[in-house]
């Protein structure tokens, strides 16, 4: 695998024969951390341009 080259697994077959090679010399320098956990979603504020009191 050449160093500038992403993986493009695109089936799980593809995946599989990916992870079924030796990783050992797997350049991970251009890694990023990723943070997985989200704050939870809060509601919209509601939208009230535009509407009169009796709409």
């Amino acid at each position: 695998m050449s160093r500038n080259s992403f993986l493009d697994l695109t089936t799980d077959e593809a995946a599989e024969a990916f992870l079924d090679q030796d990783l050992y010399d797997l350049d991970f320098t251009r890694f990023q951390p990723l943070n997985w956990e989200r704050p939870p979603k809060t509601a919209p504020a509601a939208d009230t341009r535009g509407k009169t009191r009796h709409q």
